[in-house]
């Protein structure tokens, strides 16, 4: 047998010439599949699951159909998760917004009923209140604390909407429209990072079914000047793949700390050791 990256893309060519061990496999792959959402974006076990019975079909055939150049079938399967789960999460989003339509007679009484039922996404446990020095009044005693806080929303600009910026203004005492015009500059900067980010994904996504297209073709070619020439492209587009791979992981898309040092007017270390702290006392 060819010398193989991993016991994982040995058994399923063992699998292919021998047709041994698919259980073993099987086993293998699902949970691969099932562990990957969680680890990387904290999905619980339902959703997990669901998109287990979602990416089962393709998994099957990922197997039958795995031809070993080069790329390890474990790489295959993690970056066919990696696509899969876009697909996946925008369904289920899709669903979810038909239900919403058919719950309520209006968008404008659903978005209602939406921000309504967000205000006690924000209760603090008593823990938390402590560990952030908030009296009876609902605000932070202790401004070393009330600066970090904010520190720790302008990092986390991209996420925080209007709700929360009310809030965070209401806890550190800090003047509401300074607090949003602040994070609106920081997603200004954030854009073209973003921007970058996106075109690194699709290069990706675009080198990765190339080679998926190459390596199918290949399985069924008999000629070998054929194969010679799809192999050439096959290494030419794994190059064009970990390259678009590395720069999209070189992205940094949040607000640096240089650039929310800029915001407050103050120095770059402060910020450095202030959310350093802050994480500390929290975690």
């Amino acid at each position: 047998m060819k010398n193989v990256p991993d016991r994982l893309t040995g058994q399923v060519l063992n699998w292919q010439e021998k047709r041994e061990n698919y259980k073993a496999i099987i086993e293998k792959c699902s949970t691969v599949v099932c562990a990957y959402p969680k680890k990387h974006y904290g999905w619980d076990e339902d959703q997990c699951q669901d998109f287990y019975l979602f990416f089962f079909d393709r998994m099957v055939k990922l197997i039958e159909g795995f031809q070993y150049n080069g790329m390890s079938f474990y790489a295959i399967l993690n970056n066919t998760i990696a696509l899969q789960l876009k697909t996946f999460y925008f369904r289920e989003k899709n669903n979810n917004n038909k239900k919403s339509c058919l719950k309520y007679n209006s968008i404008i009484e659903y978005e209602e009923d939406r921000y309504k039922s967000r205000n006690f996404d924000f209760e603090l446990t008593e823990s938390a209140c402590e560990k952030l020095c908030i009296d009876k009044n609902g605000r932070i005693q202790n401004k070393k604390i009330s600066k970090r806080l904010i520190m720790l929303i302008l990092k986390n600009s991209l996420i925080v909407d209007d709700f929360y910026i009310i809030k965070i203004a209401t806890l550190t005492g800090v003047n509401e429209k300074w607090l949003f015009d602040s994070i609106m500059k920081l997603r200004a900067k954030c854009d073209d990072r973003l921007e970058r980010l996106e075109i690194y994904r699709a290069r990706a996504s675009r080198a990765y079914m190339d080679l998926c297209r190459l390596q199918r073709k290949l399985g069924i070619c008999l000629n070998e000047l054929e194969r010679r020439q799809l192999l050439m492209r096959i290494a030419l587009l794994q190059e064009r793949y970990e390259t678009a791979c590395v720069r999209r992981n070189s992205v940094h898309y949040c607000p640096s700390n240089s650039e929310i040092a800029e915001i407050m007017q103050i120095p770059k270390g402060t910020v450095d050791s202030g959310l350093y702290y802050l994480k500390k006392k929290l975690i």
